[in-house]
């Protein structure tokens, strides 16, 4: 094998998450631990320069980090210590959060003018005082684009099938995205993450994968060496779990 290939978990479901560790065949770490986390996501729908919301809830008491991300982008993140509010690029004016976060939890944010930039999967999570990152949901949203002689549109609309979506963390994303969100926000994008330059060939296995069944080797090269989240696109019944996979390139 090649170095950059990639690994795929397929078929990720909750007791997936965890840590995960690549070794070479001569059973050299060639890449640090991959913390996968797994969320439920459902799927959002909202016309062209529409308003769209979504509800997230969590203990705001004491200390932690609510962070919202998209595409490997920071959206929105708010200290619960300080109160401090910090928006990505593209949304400094565009998401706002409910009054209620400090009383009542509600960590409900808006963005405005919905565009088709906007599509992707958010990911909402904490990170609490300990550091640990607490995942919430996920949401993908899909902005339809206005017709010339459209003027309303109905609100957004919300699937009712879910999707798990696995989302690998590294130490490297959480010491390197304080930047993204500027020093108020702790590190640790759940979107994505870059581990280095050019990794090692890729001779063996994933070290800790819980199913070998599911644990494959794909001969897809990439320019850098990065473990990157790709979304699983199918739809889940309530009662089971179903098709989302996470892909890690090492």
């Amino acid at each position: 094998m090649t170095p950059n290939e990639t690994v795929t978990l397929n078929s990720a479901n909750a007791n997936d998450a965890g840590l995960y560790e690549f070794r070479s065949g001569t059973g050299k770490v060639i890449q640090p631990l991959v913390h996968v986390h797994v969320f439920l996501s459902t799927n959002r729908t909202v016309t062209e320069g529409d308003s769209v919301s979504f509800a997230s809830y969590a203990n705001t008491r004491g200390r932690g980090v609510f962070t919202v991300a998209r595409n490997e982008k920071p959206v929105f993140g708010l200290d619960y210590g300080s109160g401090k509010q910090t928006r990505g690029p593209g949304f400094e004016d565009r998401v706002s959060i409910s009054p209620q976060w400090k009383d009542e939890g509600n960590l409900t944010i808006t963005l405005k003018g919905a565009t088709t930039a906007d599509e992707g999967v958010y990911f909402f999570y904490v990170r609490d005082k300990l550091g640990e990152t607490v995942p919430l949901h996920a949401a993908r949203l899909k902005v339809n684009t206005r017709g010339p002689d459209q003027t309303t549109s109905g609100p957004a609309t919300q699937s009712e099938n879910n999707i798990w979506t696995a989302v690998p963390i590294t130490s490297a994303l959480l010491a390197g995205l304080v930047a993204g969100l500027v020093a108020g926000l702790v590190a640790g994008l759940v979107v994505g993450l870059v581990v280095g330059r050019k990794a090692p060939s890729l001779l063996g296995h994933l070290k800790t994968c819980r199913s070998r069944s599911r644990c494959r080797p794909d001969a897809v090269s990439h320019p850098d060496a990065a473990a990157q989240l790709l979304n699983g696109n199918s739809r889940i019944p309530e009662a089971s779990l179903e098709s989302s996979h996470a892909e890690s390139k090492v």
